[in-house]
């Protein structure tokens, strides 16, 4: 299993594709399992998902070690959710995955994303190659 160097505590995984695979992650890791299950969307922007941690694993994730695991990974709303609910209730993600694929960072920063109706730069009128998001 590639997360076994991670010293993976909990696999989690949300339950509409993920919570499977992470089920049998935690068996192969001999950790703990977790899920999220999805709620209706909420919020503005780009990324609506919402996904919320059962009330038996809501309390336990406290300075744990968690995978995060999806069977696919495509726009990673399920899995940002994911990591949006885990973090919350106090985990350190240390790794994130889908079949096949392990996603690594090293660094994590702030950035800003906006609807294209509430751009600065599309309500200026700059063109993309301008703003340098294009080559």
């Amino acid at each position: 299993v590639k997360l076994r160097p991670y010293d993976v505590e909990v696999a989690c995984g949300p339950a509409t594709g993920g919570a499977k695979l992470a089920e049998r992650m935690a068996e192969r890791l001999g950790c703990a399992f977790a899920f999220t299950e999805p709620r209706p969307a909420s919020g503005e922007g780009l990324f609506k998902a919402r996904y919320v941690l059962p009330p038996q694993f809501a309390n336990g994730l406290r300075d744990k070690r968690v995978a995060l695991v999806d069977d696919v990974m495509s726009a990673g709303s399920s899995l940002r959710a994911t990591l949006a609910e885990v973090e919350a209730g106090g985990a350190r993600t240390v790794v994130i995955g889908a079949l096949h694929v392990a996603v690594e960072s090293i660094g994590r920063g702030d950035y800003e994303m906006w609807r294209a109706d509430r751009c600065p730069l599309c309500a200026a009128g700059a063109p993309i190659e301008q703003a340098g998001l294009a080559k």
